[in-house]
């Protein structure tokens, strides 16, 4: 499940989410065209790597621009091997940051 708001109706307050940011080119393949979603945690441990296939079933074109992207969970850039490791907490914040390029 995806929020687009930094709302929620009150129905939703036992649910728990991380904040997902995408920038730049990113944020381009992203169904909405939006810089963030909110992603429920819907699992304990909720892994980065969960995260991330819930994130690319919500914008496919998302898996092939993060292929030699960075991730950061709230500002700590992660290695791509330790993506299964990393268990992430509600209210996290994770960046989804693709190479940079131009001059």
């Amino acid at each position: 499940m995806a929020i687009n708001t930094n709302q929620t109706s009150d129905s939703d307050t036992s649910k728990q989410f991380v904040k997902v940011l995408y920038f730049a080119g990113a944020r381009d393949a992203t169904t909405h065209g939006e810089s963030f979603d909110f992603i429920e945690v819907d699992e304990t441990p909720f892994k980065l790597n969960h995260l991330l296939q819930k994130v690319f079933e919500l914008h496919n074109k998302l898996s092939i621009i993060m292929e030699t992207a960075t991730i950061a969970v709230n500002k700590n850039y992660i290695i791509s091997d330790s993506f299964d490791h990393i268990v992430l907490q509600p209210n996290d914040e994770i960046a989804l940051i693709p190479p940079v390029s131009g001059g």
